[in-house]
C-alpha cells in the first residue's frame, strides 16, 4: 500500500515557494508545514526530486518517505498531494512482509495532522 492523501488549501503562498532545481513542481511549503507539526517523529529537511519534494521520517526502526507536491489553483486554493512510502527490504517486498498497513502509526499521525487543520478541505485518501 502506498497511500496518497489529497486535499485543498489556501494556506500556502506559492510566491514564497523556493525553486525546485529539477522542475517547477512546488511542494516544499507543504513539507515544511508537516515538519513543523508532525509530533510522532522528526521529519528531515525537504529535498527536491524530479517529481516534487520529499522528506523522511524514522519510526519503529523503519524509514518512511513523504512525497509532496502542490498543484497551483488559479484562485489560490491549491491542490495538495502527499504520498507515504514505507521502505522495506527486497525480501520483505517479495514475501509481502512489513507492508504499510491502514493502522500504521506514521500514516495515522499524518492523517490526524491534516484532519486537524481547518484550512485543509476536501480530504481524500487513496490506498
Amino acid at each position: 500500500m502506498h497511500p496518497v492523501i489529497f486535499f485543498n488549501s489556501r494556506l500556502f503562498d506559492l510566491a514564497h515557494e523556493p525553486e525546485n532545481p529539477h522542475n517547477d513542481a512546488p511542494g516544499k511549503l507543504l513539507l515544511d508545514y508537516v515538519r513543523e507539526r508532525f509530533l510522532l517523529a522528526p521529519v528531515s529537511e525537504p529535498i527536491p526530486e524530479d517529481w516534487g519534494w520529499c522528506g523522511f521520517v524514522q519510526n519503529g526502526g523503519r524509514s518512511y518517505m513523504l512525497g509532496a507536491i502542490l498543484q497551483p489553483g488559479d484562485d489560490g486554493n491549491h491542490g495538495c498531494i502527499i504520498q507515504l512510502d514505507k521502505q522495506r527490504a527486497f525480501t520483505e517486498k517479495l514475501f509481502g512482509k512489513a507492508a504499510l498497513a491502514p493502522d500504521d502509526p506514521v500514516l495515522g499521525a499524518l492523517l490526524k495532522l491534516i484532519r486537524d487543520e481547518p484550512a485543509f478541505t476536501d480530504l481524500s485518501l487513496n490506498t
